[in-house]
């Protein structure tokens, strides 16, 4: 409820779109309001999953740091071509690192 509480972007607000991950384990989406994006993802598997940073890609946004509200750690996105592991059953509830500073392409 505090993440919630203070993320008014998760609120329901028909803001929710679907990601690939490209892992049929691994579901995510991604809900926008404003300026304000936060990435949420779910390992369902028993085993650690793995998906490109990619995902964080896509939607013409490109944030080079995230910040993980839920374990209250900062991760650098990296290259599409290395991978970002999700351990059995943790979910991410990321948003860029500095607020609204994110990189949009166009």
């Amino acid at each position: 409820i505090a993440i919630r509480s203070s993320l008014p972007v998760i609120a329901d607000k028909k803001n929710l779109t679907w990601l690939d991950t490209n892992n049929q384990h691994v579901a995510g989406f991604i809900r926008a309001w404003e300026n304000d994006r936060v990435y949420c993802l779910f390992n369902f598997s028993l085993q650690p999953q793995k998906i490109s940073w990619y995902v964080f890609k896509q939607n013409n946004m490109r944030p080079l740091m995230l910040y993980d509200h839920w374990s209250e750690k900062n991760y650098k996105v990296g290259l599409v071509s290395e991978q970002l592991t999700l351990q059995p059953y943790q979910f991410l509830i990321l948003e860029a690192a500095d607020g609204n500073k994110l990189k949009v392409d166009g």
